[in-house]
Order: C-alpha cells, then structure tokens, then sequence
C-alpha cells in the first residue's frame, strides 16, 4: 500500500490503531483495532453507522471485547514502535486502495479502508457484523447518500461530505414548521 495516497483521516486511523494495540500490549495492528480507531473517531464510518441505526457506542464495547481477546506480548522493555500490521489488516488495507481505484478516487479514504474491512473481514469481524446486522450494502447505500458524485482528490475529502446539510438550511422544511419569518408581508 502506498501511504502518500492515504487520506489524512485513513493515516490517522492506522495511527491510532496501532496506538490501540500498543496500549492492549499487541503486538500487531489487527482488524478489530482499525475497526475500533475508524468508529472512535466520530467521522463519517460513525456517521455511516448512526444512519444504518447502527448504535457506535454498542459496536465499540464489542470490538473493545475482541481486543481484550487478543494475544498479549508482555515483555519488558517493549518499544511502542515496534508494532507490526497483521496479514489480515494488511489484506483489508491492500484492499482498500484497489477499492479506491475502481471509484476513481485519487486517495484512500476511510470509507474505503471500511470496505476493505468488509472484503476481508476475518471470522471475528464477520461474526460481529453478522450478529448486528452490520452489511456492507446497507454500509454502501448510505454511503452513496453522503458522499453525492464526489471523488476522493485531496488529502481531506471528508470534510467535503454532506456540505449542504452541515453548513446549509432546507428553507421549504423551516418554512412549513414556521419557523421562519415570512418574507412577503401582506398589506
């Protein structure tokens, strides 16, 4: 994978994801770790699952749950660099920037770092998804809703996202709660 073209929400996240494993004494960066640091966020994989009716804080507990599951290195000494990506991770992650590509995006997003998840889920991630209705065409068809037509072509596509919805106001929908002041005024 090439990580000049990571966005800088995906950099961040593999960040933390390694920073997660480190702070559970792992020794590699796994899935449930990356999945963990995309939902912490509170970014657009959060906002995703909000409007699949998706509760994060649920998810996260039981991805948290898998995380105490995992192998624990506990040797004295241990440098916090030395945290490695597993093959599976690395499978999602590969992934990811093919996933990219074929969306005609010019940067790996954490919507596709999310898919690649879902492309390479392994069993525990699979099973969690199964258990709570998590899949990836729901996942796409919101995804499809927040993102419009836009392309990934900066570091920082995120913040493009809904842009009407955050910064804008559905004037005909206040209108009709009146709350809005009218603009023509009889005489």
């Amino acid at each position: 994978m090439n990580v000049e073209k990571l966005t800088q929400k995906s950099m961040e996240a593999i960040r933390n994801a390694q920073s997660i494993a480190s702070e559970n004494s792992n020794q590699q960066i796994e899935q449930e770790h990356l999945l963990y640091a995309l939902l912490e966020d509170n970014g657009l994989i959060s906002e995703i699952f909000v409007k699949m009716n998706i509760n994060n804080e649920f998810v996260k507990s039981k991805v948290q749950s898998l995380i105490s599951k995992l192998p624990k290195v506990t040797m004295t000494g241990r440098s916090m660099d030395n945290v490695y990506i597993s093959p599976d991770t690395d499978k999602a992650l590969n992934c990811a920037e093919k996933i990219a590509i074929n969306m005609k995006d010019e940067y790996v997003s954490v919507e596709h770092i999310m898919l690649g998840i879902f492309d390479n889920a392994n069993d525990k991630i699979r099973n969690l998804f199964k258990d709570l209705g998590i899949t990836k065409n729901k996942f796409m068809n919101i995804l499809k809703e927040v993102r419009g037509n836009s392309t990934v072509t900066n570091q920082n596509p995120e913040e493009t996202y809904n842009v009407l919805e955050k910064y804008g106001q559905e004037l005909v929908k206040l209108a009709r709660e009146n709350k809005i002041d009218p603009v023509i005024r009889k005489r």
